[in-house]
Formats: structure tokens, C-alpha cells, sequence
């Protein structure tokens, strides 16, 4: 299965509450890029409304993808991840520095993703980072 492939057969379907299957499509997913297992950590971290969570198995998810993913970027996107899953609030300073160590590693659109939604940017200030960010990495 292709890194494209993958992340689309998770969005919103992610096995929430199922351990054991959790699990193995985590695998999966760092099986394949470091992107496939960021968008793992996006879906458990960022569910669909009113879809529930397990907490445990959050956890679990994400151990597994700090164990498993050797990327520069791995331990800050798992801290950002637990932090959303633990509901904290994230202020926009902190999700703009995170976008902007992401940005060093062109293709991260998955750990850009949890780190443009993790805070309350009622201004656009991680907006714009973003919307520049994804311009600069589409540029020739």
C-alpha cells in the first residue's frame, strides 16, 4: 500500500477503540514513511466529533510510533500528539514553533497537520505560517 494510500484509508476510520487493530495499522504505518506514522498520530490525536477515544490505547499508539519512527522529528510530534490527546491546550506560539522545525523536513504533512490544528488560532497567525509553509515545500 502506497504512503497516499494509507493515510486515506485511515482518515476518520482509525480503529479508535479496537487495541489490537490499533496497533497493527500503526505498524503498518511506520512501516511505510514517517509520514504514514505522523498521520497515525494525527487520527488518534485529532478524532472525528464524537468519535471516542480510548486513552490507554492513545498511549499505546503513540509509544509505539515513538519506538518504531527513527525521524528528527518523531519525539516533538508525539509530545504535541499527547498533549492534544490529554486535551491541553496548546497556545499558538508553541503549535508556530513546531510548524517551523517541521518546515526543515519538506513532505511532513502529517506532523505539519497536527501542529496547525493543535491551537485556538482565532487570529491566522499559524494559518499564514502554514499557508506559507505548504507554498514553500510546492515551489520548484
Amino acid at each position: 500500500m502506497s504512503e497516499s494510500e494509507f493515510i486515506e484509508s485511515i482518515e476518520c476510520r482509525f480503529p479508535y477503540l479496537d487495541r489490537a487493530l490499533a496497533l497493527e495499522v500503526t505498524e503498518e504505518g511506520c512501516s511505510i514513511s514517517s509520514n504514514a506514522a505522523f498521520a497515525v498520530a494525527d487520527e488518534i490525536s485529532r478524532p472525528p466529533l464524537g468519535e471516542p477515544v480510548d486513552q490507554l490505547i492513545a498511549s499505546d499508539v503513540l509509544s509505539h510510533i515513538e519506538a518504531r519512527v527513527s525521524h528528527p522529528l518523531t519525539s516533538a510530534v508525539v509530545t504535541f500528539a499527547r498533549r492534544l490527546v490529554a486535551g491541553d491546550s496548546i497556545s499558538v506560539p508553541e503549535a508556530v514553533a513546531l510548524l517551523r522545525e517541521i518546515e526543515k523536513f519538506p513532505g511532513q504533512y502529517a506532523a505539519l497537520s497536527i501542529a496547525y490544528f493543535a491551537s485556538d488560532d482565532i487570529a491566522g497567525i499559524a494559518d499564514a505560517e502554514y499557508n506559507r509553509i505548504t507554498a514553500a515545500w510546492s515551489a520548484p
